[in-house]
């Protein structure tokens, strides 16, 4: 799914090893280094309803930026299928590491033939990674006890 907007939900209670955490999550909008109308051209939107959407983008990375001040614990979603060695996972995590925010690097689509976490692993070293298929479910327990022990960590 894309996520223009920051989307809140609070009061999600759930238990991870023992622990039981009422958190509120943030889904943000995924941060790109150019937002070009004419990209969202090239699928089909008209001229007028591009530049919307790539006002709505730039906003939403605004808020993002903004937001990551704010979280205790931040997952930092990455696309398996992809190199992750670009300049937009290197900010957010220079970012976050400044702000002494801890994060989990999540590579996702790992049921994806094309997926290679490998690269992840190996582009951020010394990071928590936990591997998920968000459509699949893969991962998602081992996720959930990661933020647990993370958010023991800053409580």
């Amino acid at each position: 799914h894309e996520t223009r907007e920051i989307q809140k939900l609070e009061k999600v209670n759930f238990l991870a090893n023992g622990t039981k955490l009422d958190l509120t999550l943030i889904d943000m909008p995924g941060i790109a280094t150019s937002v070009n109308p004419k990209e969202f051209m090239k699928h089909g939107l008209s001229a007028s309803e591009a530049m919307q959407r790539a006002k709505e983008a730039t906003r939403g990375i605004v808020e993002a930026i903004k937001y990551l001040e704010q979280v205790d614990v931040a997952l930092v979603i990455i696309d398996a299928t992809r190199a992750p060695f670009d300049q937009v996972n290197f900010t957010i995590i220079g970012n976050l590491e400044h702000q002494k925010k801890p994060f989990i690097l999540v590579p996702n689509k790992i049921d994806l033939m094309e997926a290679d976490v490998r690269l992840v692993r190996d582009a951020f070293s010394g990071y928590p990674v936990v591997p998920v298929s968000a459509t699949q479910g893969d991962g998602i327990d081992e996720l959930y006890d990661k933020i647990a022990e993370l958010a023991k960590k800053v409580r």
